[in-house]
């Protein structure tokens, strides 16, 4: 299939206009700058979905410094509006506390192990021409099967948490030394260049924050009622 197919067909999954009569669409790892009056298009980048790391891909895209910023979680592409790459970088993410996969994982268990039984159940009425108890156990096993599915995708994804002010992006990642706990934290990026500007480690705390970008502080939820301030 050419590429003017693939645009044509394409259901954009993010958009960015930077003016009245252009519109960016990210379509399938290929980014197309799109004319809005001559209803013609270009391409900027493809494979841009083999560039992201950890199987990224961008969520969001803006005009930042004269060039196209595109991010995910832990990503971070700038492109010339030429289309050629200005950076890009990429911050390991830190994976889910031993804890919290252990938790799943055991869901993970017990909803194969019900959709087992109901997958049998199933089978049983079946064999003695019950349709509707066959049928209603068949639904119950989907159920659970589909609740197995969804826990073993949950322990494998990794806590994201990033956000995004002015020309600030605040990104979970691993950062200093210690194992996965003590290395959890925020890396604190300039969006212009890509720089890191500082970072913070939270250990093992769960990270529900917010940043204020004039006063340079990170509120951090530590529990039902108490909140703690950083100086970042």
């Amino acid at each position: 299939m050419s590429q003017r197919n693939e645009f044509a067909k394409g259901v954009p999954s993010v958009r960015f206009k930077p003016d009245y009569t252009e519109e960016l669409m990210y379509i399938e790892g290929t980014l197309y700058e799109v004319d809005l009056v001559e209803g013609d298009y270009r391409i900027l980048m493809d494979k841009i979905d083999k560039k992201f790391e950890e199987n990224e891909v961008p969520d969001k895209i803006e005009s930042i410094e004269g060039g196209y910023l595109l991010s995910s979680p832990n990503n971070l592409m700038m492109l010339e509006r030429d289309g050629s790459l200005r950076f890009h970088k990429f911050w390991d993410a830190p994976e889910m506390s031993l804890a919290a996969k252990i938790a799943l994982r055991t869901l993970q268990a017990l909803s194969y192990a019900a959709a087992a039984a109901n997958s049998a159940s199933a089978g049983y009425a079946n064999t003695y021409g019950s349709n509707w108890q066959s049928k209603f156990y068949q639904d119950q096993a989907d159920r659970f099967g589909a609740a197995g599915d969804a826990a073993g995708e949950d322990a494998r994804k990794r806590f994201t948490a990033t956000k995004s002010k002015g020309n600030i992006q605040i990104v979970l990642a691993i950062v200093g030394d210690g194992g996965q706990g003590k290395a959890s934290g925020f890396v604190k990026v300039d969006k212009r260049t890509g720089a890191d500007l500082a970072s913070m480690q939270i250990g093992d705390k769960s990270p529900v924050y917010d940043y204020d970008p004039v006063s340079g502080q990170v509120f951090l939820k530590v529990g039902k009622k108490q909140l703690i301030s950083y100086l970042f």
